[in-house]
């Protein structure tokens, strides 16, 4: 549409077109109703014309009629940005109480507060700070409000937003954390990042990026040095977040910028144990490469793959080669734990990969004891641990530090089966 058509438009709005041509007027009143959403897109267009003129009267009009407060014109620019590059504070507050984005930016990465401080608008730029507008955010030259205030020795601005430089919107990073919104973080200085640390819930920006997977803007919390090790409400790293989401690239790009991988929350359980929970093979794959803390947590990882009934875990973790004599942080065996679970199948998997079948706890008690005595397995149950466990030559006469031998557990227990069993094999001893 022709630029003097738009101006004549945003005149009648304004009170001052009475006269209007008939182009104008078929602009400015009502319109059949398939052509409302062409009507609105005009009105747009004239929006960002009055913001240029900075004619407050026209935007409010227009903003009435129907125009959206953020139309992005031609130039990148929505009419918000235009007007307050052009130095129009009262035509921006009121595209911001219409709703425009406080932080808009343009294909520059300079926002409205870049524009009133390069034009040295002190009303401008506290009206947009009170709004607001960060000091903090850096243009697509890593050049903040604050640094151009800084550069023009603009005192009274530096002074004023030496705090507010310290300070961010933790709910608006949060959001851009879970959102994906890599823009925003890259835009956040340094300073500015090294102080959001937790929001109520107790989750920092860097938790929920790592929970909602977005791998780009965790490089970049980490880029500027977002805390590593900052706890959750459960005490949990971001890397253990990581590890129990199961998110391989944020869990690379933490573990790159030295996040302990030995870490544990409240629960004591660290990211190995947490990747075993989330049957996060991919997860194990990446922390078997961590270092020499790696080996005792792979253990950690088998015990808990045991204990949780995951025999997909307790297979990959013996494919990646950790020991199937391995022992929990008490001194018991993993075979003897298998026993207690009361499964046959880690037992067997075990037993395979040249687990002793007559390895004890520190009180002397072996897998078979465990499977005679069993509390909770039935009578044909606990006699197919035994058979497996004396198969694979565990011995029936072994005594526990009391002196007690797996025969007498199963007489405690009342399972003939069992222990006919053990006897036989006594026997044949």
């Amino acid at each position: 549409m022709d630029r003097r058509i738009l101006f004549l438009a945003i005149l009648v709005l304004s009170g001052c077109g009475e006269a209007a041509p008939p182009a104008v007027n078929a602009i400015a009143t009502s319109a059949p109703a398939p052509a409302v959403a062409d009507r609105v897109r005009e009105w747009e267009k004239a929006l960002v014309l009055a913001a240029e003129l900075g004619d407050t009267p026209a935007i409010e009009g227009l903003l009435s009629a129907g125009a959206r407060p953020d139309p992005i014109a031609t130039a990148g620019l929505t009419p918000f940005l235009v007007a307050a590059r052009g130095g129009h504070r009262e035509a921006a507050e009121a595209l911001l109480k219409a709703g425009a984005n406080v932080g808009a930016r343009g294909p520059d990465g300079r926002t409205a507060l870049h524009a009133a401080v390069e034009r040295e608008d002190a009303a401008l730029a506290a009206a947009l700070v009170q709004a607001g507008a960060d000091p903090s955010v850096a243009d697509r030259r890593g050049s903040t409000p604050l640094d151009v205030a800084a550069a023009r020795g603009l005192v009274a601005h530096v002074e004023a937003w030496k705090g507010a430089a310290a300070q961010v919107d933790l709910a608006r990073l949060i959001q851009a954390c879970r959102e994906g919104d890599g823009a925003y973080v890259k835009g956040l200085s340094a300073a500015v990042l090294s102080g959001a640390r937790v929001n109520a819930d107790g989750n920092s920006a860097l938790h929920w990026a790592v929970a909602a997977g977005h791998a780009a803007v965790v490089k970049s919390l980490l880029e500027k040095g977002t805390p590593t090790d900052v706890p959750d409400a459960e005490g949990r790293s971001p890397l253990l977040r990581a590890a129990a989401e199961g998110r391989v690239e944020a869990l690379q790009a933490l573990l790159k910028a030295g996040a302990d991988p030995a870490a544990r929350g409240r629960d004591g359980l660290d990211a190995f144990c947490l990747a075993v929970d989330r049957d996060a093979m991919d997860i194990l794959d990446v922390l078997r490469w961590t270092g020499p803390g790696a080996k005792s947590g792979l253990e950690a990882a088998l015990v808990r793959a045991v204990e949780t009934h995951r025999p997909l875990m307790l297979k990959h973790l013996l494919a990646l080669g950790v020991d199937a004599c391995a022992k929990d942080s008490q001194g018991r065996p993993v075979l003897l734990l298998a026993a207690g679970v009361g499964d046959p199948d880690p037992i067997r998997e075990l037993l395979e990969r040249g687990a002793d079948p007559n390895v004890a706890d520190p009180d002397g008690r072996t897998p078979l004891m465990a499977a005679a005595g069993h509390p909770k397995a039935s009578k044909w149950q606990a006699a197919q641990l035994v058979a497996l466990l004396l198969g694979g030559g565990a011995d029936p006469t072994a005594r526990d530090k009391s002196g007690r031998t797996a025969t007498q557990e199963a007489a405690e227990r009342g399972n003939s089966e069992v222990l006919d069993r053990l006897r036989r094999a006594d026997a044949r001893d």
